[in-house]
């Protein structure tokens, strides 16, 4: 029986110290990927931020953070959003996964990402918990490539203008030369729209020399 007990009480305490050594890693895999936990307590309506949450914020160690307070940090514009996440989280348990602007406590924009899930007892909701992450740098990069993709889509809208107006010049004088009596009996006519075909195609020249030297850079 002695030895049972002796058993038992060291896989208890080998299974505290395998949980701590679970949560040491995840505090220290979160840091390192620098994302943020929270949790608030349903039932106490108590919010809690881990040390990455409250370096993200920029607050101090001490501070005590709520709903209404964690809501204020985020760009006006974007309160209700959060605030209407937080509020289905809490009566249904709805999960969510949004990215805000958000304000630090000493004014420094950034952009986040925040997760909350919920956790069940009895079919309802007790817990909402989750992370929050910086993702600036991603946000940054994204609005650099959706700029860069409406560029894009300007400039090709742009040269098609341009080279449809000299093309359409180009081929309607063409096609009066070649089907038009009455405009190729007289030599005026035929000088007027050889100048203009070549004009039109020297445009036409330049555009593309300039295509050409834009794929180049």
């Amino acid at each position: 029986g002695f030895m049972a007990i002796e058993s038992d009480i060291t896989d208890r305490v080998e299974l505290r110290e395998h949980i701590k050594r679970q949560e040491e890693l995840l505090r220290e895999t979160g840091e390192v990927a620098g994302v943020g936990g929270w949790e608030y307590d349903i039932l106490t309506s108590s919010m809690t931020w881990n040390v990455v949450s409250r370096r993200l914020h920029e607050v101090d160690h001490d501070y005590v953070p709520t709903i209404q307070k964690a809501i204020a940090f985020y760009e006006p514009v974007c309160q209700p959003l959060i605030a209407a996440a937080f509020e289905q989280a809490i009566l249904t348990g709805k999960s969510f996964d949004i990215e805000l602007p958000l304000i630090t406590k000493t004014g420094k924009k950034m952009w986040v990402r925040k997760v909350g899930r919920a956790e069940f007892k009895n079919g309802r909701p007790v817990r909402i918990f989750g992370a929050f992450q910086d993702i600036t740098a991603y946000r940054i990069a994204k609005d650099a490539a959706e700029s860069a993709n409406r560029s894009k889509s300007e400039f090709l809208a742009n040269m098609s203008h341009e080279i449809r107006t000299p093309m359409t010049a180009i081929m309607g004088y063409a096609e009066l030369l070649a089907d038009d009596e009455s405009f190729i009996s007289d030599p005026n006519q035929i000088v007027k729209a050889a100048k203009t075909i070549y004009r039109n195609g020297e445009h036409l020249m330049s555009l593309i020399n300039d295509i050409l030297d834009l794929t180049k850079i």
